[in-house]
């Protein structure tokens, strides 16, 4: 028996707002991660990779580059990888 139930794949952008949350980051960093993820996308940095792996380094970057740092193991913890 199968469900009939068409899943699309989940896509990094899905993932930056919940795992901003969790960090307690501003949502200029999340709208500054979304801009990092948009602009990887763009080039094709982000083909074959986890979208978990690509939201967590987005938010990663602009979490430094606005000065409200997070560790790479405290965003990793919140995303799973």
């Amino acid at each position: 028996r199968e469900l009939q139930l068409k899943l699309l794949p989940t896509k990094p952008a899905d993932y930056i707002q919940r795992f901003c949350s969790e960090l307690k980051l501003k949502g200029e960093i999340q709208t500054r991660a979304n801009e990092i993820l948009k602009l990887a996308t763009e080039r094709e940095l982000t083909s074959g990779r986890g979208p978990t792996g690509v939201a967590a380094a987005s938010i990663y970057i602009a979490s430094v580059q606005a000065g409200e740092r997070r560790t790479q193991r405290e965003v990793a913890e919140v995303a799973g990888v």
